[in-house]
């Protein structure tokens, strides 16, 4: 039998569904904190390379298009012609959605003033793959996402892979990221991982995390973080 939520329970906030949802406040009760995961929430995508930057994390590199071509250019050198940029459309978007991958031709030509950066590939087909940090309260996991017939890894027919699940984080470990739920996504090359991406509501529905961390344990681990605890 489910447990049902306390009156002092977490509530949620969101514009999509996932497995774990039935455990927070129902509609008629008044929860002491309300856990809010929107996916059209959260920082702009020049916010978010600035954030990640910030945490010490390795990003390709970036910048509006009329600049960074240029820079691009001239480090490619010979390469330059084959060199490509991921275009944002839509800076806010996440999920595969707002954004082209271009050459630097094209990225002058049709979207001078929009944000870009680096296209790294890491697959010799071009097809998309990134490794993804996943921390659901002090959980934390590495997923790998690989489509099989797009760019973007999180796109058309897509594997999704749970590598392992780490140790649980201490109270010193890293550096302190203050959300519940986040998700950074990485591309691998070299002997580097890049961080492309970081969410704030990344869905964990048909990720096979179902079998690893069941619904309430989702809820409690959001719970104790939004309710302060580390």
């Amino acid at each position: 039998m489910t447990t049902q939520p306390s009156a002092t329970s977490v509530g949620l906030h969101t514009d999509f569904h996932d497995y774990y949802d039935h455990q927070f406040a129902a509609s008629w009760q008044r929860p002491e904190r309300v856990f809010e995961r929107v996916s059209t929430q959260g920082m702009d995508r020049k916010e978010m390379f600035a954030y990640m930057s910030a945490l010490g994390l390795t990003t390709p590199r970036y910048g509006i298009v009329a600049h960074l071509v240029p820079h691009l250019r001239e480090a490619c050198g010979v390469a330059a012609p084959f060199a490509e940029v991921v275009v944002y459309i839509d800076p806010e978007a996440h999920t595969g959605e707002g954004k082209v991958k271009v050459t630097l031709d094209e990225a002058l030509a049709q979207y001078p003033e929009h944000l870009a950066s680096e296209h790294i590939a890491n697959t010799p087909t071009g097809l998309g793959r990134t490794l993804r940090y996943l921390r659901i309260g002090k959980r934390q996991f590495w997923l790998r996402y690989t489509s099989l017939d797009d760019w973007r890894s999180n796109c058309g027919e897509v594997e999704i892979e749970v590598l392992c699940e780490k140790k649980s984080r201490s109270q010193d470990e890293g550096v302190a990221i203050p959300y519940p739920l986040f998700a950074v996504d990485f591309v691998h090359a070299g002997n580097l991982l890049y961080a492309i991406d970081f969410n704030t509501a990344p869905g964990l529905r048909g990720t096979g995390l179902e079998k690893l961390i069941s619904a309430r344990e989702v809820y409690e681990e959001i719970a104790g973080a939004v309710r302060g605890g580390k």
